[in-house]
């Protein structure tokens, strides 16, 4: 077999690259006689250490001088370039020293500029092609912390990735284990690496070595975690290193890898077709698909992954892997490991190779046009000529409602709307379908995620020829951000859009994606309507509950205790003394009985088992159930519910639990904020940024008085709420008696909450249209003024009673379910092997360390950061599907016990079997992972958009002095020329921060966790981070000791605190 039959990533694989030459070995060569020969020749030369590659051919460009007479003195080789070293150096340090002048005096004043009215092309201009900003990319397809993923990876597996830190070449890697918080592998070429960030969203070939070989490779590496110490800090950073091993310990399964390739070549030419057609067969005819692996192997295959070989397996892979414009491969949670793709329907790929080749067409004429050419034909008749004079025409009417900025952001807009009807103006224009062609491809490239460009080179120069063309970005690097700006101006997306609003992995409804997702809303809503109409007032409906023979009545007062502002109630709690044992009392949570009234086949569970939980996000709530089935079985005088009874002693012990079915004839709705006051609890003074009008929308304030009403009737019953209270601490000592290890390490707590009534606009597909917004949304950010160093322990004592008597319930529950053998999904949390409670508890927050792992599981399982053995989510089945699932699961089995008598009823004839469990763990299990970190990333950008408003266009008056929390140094490349590396938190929104040098190097004494004094020189949106400079030694303490409160400018501000 020859190498040329082999795929590109194979020969990548197989091949060694050559060790460096130096330029001075290299000229030395070709200057002495390289063009005797027409043929090239070449020489290798080994040492003990490295080969050196020298080749005779001559270097093109310097050919003709060297094939010339030789001039009559020679200088030595390296002198010119040694000189002209020296004087770029000068020349380099005379440039910076200028530069720094003009920042300290004034000259550049501000790092955001507004660009231009002028739509003609400047004279300086950017290549992009090669500068792509990957700040807007999903952390997991760039450079994400493996060590999380890798330590539910059982050591001798097989993965084919890539490290960028030190340029290696895709290829296999055997995974070797962990040394503290780096991963080792085995390279294919030969070398060892101890890394952090190997990126492998791949297949997993599990027992490619034997334990025995993994030994023997490990025993030459190093044996403690590589670091080495900060420059500007004293702070340790991770050391990625790659280095060389005996052949005897790594031959064996290098030669084993070597083989697999060519058994992965033989496949591939033995199932060309097969494979060359994998992407076709997964695609979609007009849908965006999100597709994990055992989807792509049945729609391929038509078999389960399990049945492939290593082989097939990844010559499957490496199929998909051809076309990275069509399918993008995302990485599941670490501990399920599960691949998922998103894949371009075919449709959108046969549109976005037009806009290619048109792309294509315009670069050519622009390149003859340069060289004297007649080219007007050919661009009247490309579709890109007119897109471009009607993007020209649209840009500039939206100049004059915002301005556009370098960060890739419109800001506010200049236009004060009168009607509050007319929010929106048409800009008068209409894209044809070639036009929308063009937009769609601008949206798939620069706007939606997630999306990893570094393999879509092609897709970025066409849409950075059409940005060009346009001429609206003069001297802008054209990345990403500016093709979001462009798409903002042309009145596509809403000059607000964040990443939640065009993410296709977990799409919103209206979002290219969402077509499944609107469906089952719609069968939702119509059957829910049916059962209980709207406008009506839902009453107890016993024929449709699949309960009612078995509800009995419950007469004690149930406590409700929730916010005034709520329309959702599914908890409440009462307190029985138990008359049969003396100093004993049963705690029964009652929570809203979803399940007996939607079965797990009704339309709402399954618009349920997609959405999964019900999502809060800073500009929206989307709803897990329809708004029709909370307001109809939230708690209430003669609502159904689910009661877990817990028999507590005096000591906090657990002697007996119940679930049952009840009918609540005694509901008290009690204000939150009313009982909190009651109790006593601590209530946090919250900092707080109002922008806009923080009243229309109903945007709730951060900490309401309740009424006096609300406060008389929580110290009502206060004298129950103390004794539940009471029995919950006792339960918690109790817990903390039944562990080894009381877990009590210390974390940072800081809480930031963003809401914003942004409206819902119009989506990317309006039909041809173009509109500019002319409101602005409100934000209202309010955060803890500092943050605050606490203990784990000392944790449990911020809870309130409500949450208290939560965790036992879903302690009880899980109980229940563990001694009936019930499957569930059970919330788990399990210490890291090298790190146990007893050294997490040791260890201070300056030092790395992995806390305990949470996750779901099928099987029961502790959780260590609670002391509970067996937790169950069952408190909330109207908000997770967690728990609705685990209510299904009761139903059937007290239905089947009623029947077959006590402890008797049959596991079997449950709705949700062992395996139907697992599987949604695993589906679950990436969705947390997923959603949490973009609902995360949301929150991060309304924050700063808010920051970005006041800032840049003079929206409220904000403090020149702000506190930042330094945290820790990046280890990445520096941003700018006067980059520190130190990163940090703003403080009190806990805004990211990227420190900039000083005139007085202020940062030079910073240390991890201590406060620096700064002026904000910029707000970045796109990179989602503040750029700050210290303008005062660092603190040990924060400045401002009383939370500051920020308004708009339009406000009044004689109340504002001024600071």
């Amino acid at each position: 077999m020859t190498t040329s039959s082999l795929p590109a990533p194979f020969l990548k694989t197989l091949s060694r690259q050559f060790p460096y030459v130096c330029p001075r070995c290299r000229l030395r060569a070709r200057l002495s006689g390289s063009s005797k020969s027409s043929k090239p020749s070449f020489k290798y030369t080994t040492t003990t250490t490295t080969r050196q590659f020298v080749t005779s051919r001559p270097c093109r460009s310097i050919e003709p001088s060297l094939n010339s007479p030789p001039p009559p003195s020679p200088p030595p080789p390296l002198s010119s370039i040694r000189s002209h070293l020296k004087s770029w150096t000068i020349h380099n340090k005379d440039q910076k020293a200028r530069a720094a002048e003009d920042i300290y005096s004034g000259s550049v004043s501000k790092r955001l500029t507004t660009l231009p009215n002028s739509l003609f092309q400047e004279n300086s201009r950017v290549d992009d092609e090669d500068s792509e900003d990957y700040s807007n990319q999903d952390p997991d397809t760039i450079e994400g912390d493996t060590a999380g993923l890798l330590r539910f990876i059982k050591p001798g597996a097989l993965l084919f990735g890539q490290n960028s830190v030190i340029g290696m070449r895709a290829q296999f890697a055997v995974y070797l284990g962990q040394e503290g918080y780096q991963s080792q592998f085995l390279l294919a070429d030969g070398r060892y690496l101890v890394d952090t960030s190997f990126t492998h969203a791949c297949p997993i070939i599990k027992d490619f070595a034997t334990a025995e070989e993994v030994r023997d490779v490990r025993q030459h590496l190093p044996k403690h975690q590589l670091v080495k110490q900060s420059t500007v800090m004293p702070f340790e950073l991770p050391r990625t290193w790659a280095g060389e091993l005996p052949r005897s310990s790594s031959d064996p399964l290098l030669r084993r890898i070597a083989s697999l390739v060519d058994d992965i070549s033989s496949y591939r030419r033995d199932n060309i077709t097969l494979l060359d057609s994998v992407i076709d067969k997964i695609s979609h005819p007009q849908h965006y698909q999100k597709l994990d692996w055992h989807d792509v192997v049945h729609k391929v295959m038509a078999c389960d992954s399990s049945d492939l070989s290593p082989v097939a397996t990844m010559a499957i892979f490496f199929a998909l892997t051809k076309q990275p414009t069509h399918v993008q491969i995302l990485r599941g949670s670490p501990r399920t490991g599960t691949l998922w793709f998103i894949v371009v329907p075919k449709r959108s790929a046969t549109r976005f190779q037009s806009v290619r080749d048109w792309g294509r067409d315009y670069q050519e004429a622009a390149a003859r046009a340069a060289l004297g050419k007649d080219v007007k034909d050919a661009l009247d008749r490309n579709p890109l000529t007119s897109f471009i004079d009607k993007a020209r025409r649209i840009i500039l009417k939206s100049r004059k409602i915002r301005s556009p900025t370098t960060t890739g952001h419109l800001g506010p807009s200049m236009v004060p709307v009168t009607d509050q009807h007319a929010t929106y103006v048409d800009t008068g224009e209409t894209f044809s379908d070639n036009d929308q062609m063009i937009i769609e491809f601008l949206w798939d490239t620069c706007i939606r995620t997630p999306v990893d460009n570094r393999y879509r080179t092609i897709y970025n120069s066409v849409a950075s020829i059409i940005i060009r063309a346009i001429g609206a970005y003069p001297k802008l690097r054209l990345e990403r951000k500016i093709g979001r700006l462009l798409m903002q101006e042309l009145g596509v997306i809403t000059p607000w859009a964040d990443a939640f609003d065009h993410d296709v992995e977990y799409p919103m409804p209206g979002v290219p994606g969402s077509h499944d997702l609107v469906r089952l809303y719609e069968d939702a809503q119509a059957s829910c309507e049916a059962a209980w109409p709207l406008g009506s007032h839902p009453k107890y409906q016993p024929e449709l509950d699949s309960m009612a023979s078995l509800r009995r009545n419950f007469d004690l007062p149930a406590l409700c205790v929730d916010s005034v502002d709520t329309s959702m109630r599914d908890d409440a709690y009462s307190l029985e003394p138990n008359p049969t044992i003396p100093g004993t009392y049963w705690i029964h949570a009652h929570i809203s009985h979803v399940s007996a009234f939607i079965t797990p086949d009704h339309p709402a569970a399954q618009l349920a088992s997609q959405v999964l939980e019900t999502s809060y996000t800073a500009t929206r709530v989307m709803m897990m159930l329809p708004q029709t089935v909370a307001q109809a079985l939230s708690l209430g005088a003669g609502s159904p519910a689910m009661t877990i009874s817990t028999l507590l002693n005096e000591e906090g012990e657990v002697l007996d639990i119940k679930i049952q079915p009840t009918l609540l004839k005694n509901v008290v709705i009690l204000d939150s904020s009313a009982v909190h006051m009651t109790m006593e609890d601590k209530v946090s003074n919250y900092a707080t940024f109002e922008l806009g009008d923080i009243t229309d929308g109903n945007l709730s304030k951060a900490s309401k008085k309740p009424t006096q009403a609300a406060l008389d009737a929580a110290r009502t019953h206060h004298e129950t709420l103390k004794q539940i209270d009471r029995l919950m601490r006792k339960r918690i000592a109790t817990r903390e008696k039944l562990v080894t290890e009381i877990p009590d390490w210390p974390f940072q707590q800081h809480k930031v909450e963003v809401r914003s009534n942004v409206k819902p606009h119009f989506p990317i597909d309006q039909g041809g249209h173009s509109r500019h917004i002319l409101e602005e949304p409100a934000i209202y950010t309010f955060a803890t003024p500092s943050v605050q160093i606490i203990r784990q322990r000392d944790s449990n004592e911020q809870q309130d009673v409500t949450a208290r008597v939560m965790s036992l319930a879903s302690e009880s529950a899980g109980k229940w379910f563990a001694d009936r053998s019930i499957p569930a999904i059970y919330r788990c949390a399990i210490p890291d092997p090298d790190f146990p409670i007893s050294k997490l508890n040791k260890l201070d927050l300056d030092t790395k360390r992995i806390l305990p792992h949470t996750f779901y599981s099928s099987t029961p399982q502790p959780h260590a950061s609670t002391n509970i053995d067996t937790y169950l989510r069952f408190t909330s089945p109207l908000r997770r599907y967690t728990d609705l699932l685990a209510h299904w699961q009761a139903d059937a089995y007290i239905r089947a016990e009623s029947k077959a008598g006590p402890n008797s009823a049959p596991i079997d004839q449950l709705p949700f079997s062992h395996e139907l469990i697992e599987r949604e763990v695993v589906r679950l299990m990436d969705w947390s992972k997923v959603i949490l970190k973009k609902s995360r990333q949301q929150r991060t950008y309304w924050q700063l958009r808010a920051l970005f408003r006041a800032f840049h266009f003079k929206e409220a008056q904000l403090p020149k002095r702000w506190d930042m929390m330094v945290r820790n140094v990046s280890a990445k490349a520096k941003q700018g020329e006067d980059d520190t590396l130190i990163r940090g938190m703003l403080l009190p929104f806990g805004y990211e921060t990227v420190l900039l040098e000083s005139r007085k190097k202020w940062e030079a004494d910073a240390s991890v966790n201590c406060y620096l004094p700064v002026q904000i020189e910029l707000v970045d949106l796109s990179a989602s981070v503040v750029h700050c400079r210290a303008i005062g030694p660092p603190r040990e303490t924060p400045f401002y000791k009383k939370p500051l409160r920020i308004v708009s400018r339009s406000a009044d501000l004689e109340n504002a605190t001024g600071h």
